[in-house]
């Protein structure tokens, strides 16, 4: 081995990964996310049997996509972003309370690209729906992974935005 090169020819690890692999990664950093976030609300709330992760909507999640272009100029909210929103949201103030809670959630998520957050945006739900199992073993609770519509805490629900989702602990 000693000056034979073998180990510069192998190339190991692989400098370059392909869309695929950056997205495994981004989702395993999403679960791991989550994760630290239930168990965290979890030591406030002791008492719990079960916890519900209201994910975004659809027109919110639509509304996600089509904003995280404009946002990679700086993340400064615009009039025309506002206004965008509230369009699809039916209410100013609404809109930009949202762009706000989604700006900082996708603060969170520099260094991948658009592609990979928008991706990551669109298969949220199911990302969740697959770690359940995982994240119901590592918290010790019942977990559920409901949309806007489906949660008890309507309310709170509403917080939901893509790449942060509501997080209630129940005590049944």
């Amino acid at each position: 081995m000693g000056g034979s090169g073998l180990i510069e020819h192998v190339g190991y690890p692989p400098t370059e990964l392909d869309d695929e692999d950056v997205f495994l990664m981004a989702r395993e950093e999403y679960i791991r996310r989550v994760e630290e976030d239930v168990v965290n609300l979890q030591r406030l709330m002791r008492e719990s049997r079960s916890a519900e992760i209201v994910v975004a909507d659809r027109r919110r999640i639509e509304l996600a996509k089509a904003l995280i272009p404009q946002l990679k100029g700086g993340g400064r909210i615009t009039p025309q972003m506002v206004e965008f929103a509230a369009k699809e949201l039916g209410d100013k103030k609404s809109a930009s309370g949202y762009i706000q809670r989604f700006i900082r959630s996708l603060s969170e998520w520099r260094e991948f690209d658009q592609a990979i957050l928008a991706r990551l945006i669109e298969e949220e739900a199911s990302t969740l729906r697959d770690a359940s199992s995982y994240l119901r073993e590592v918290c010790g609770v019942e977990i559920r992974v409901v949309g806007v519509n489906d949660a008890s805490d309507k309310i709170r629900a509403e917080n939901a935005t893509p790449l942060k989702p509501t997080i209630t602990f129940l005590r049944q």
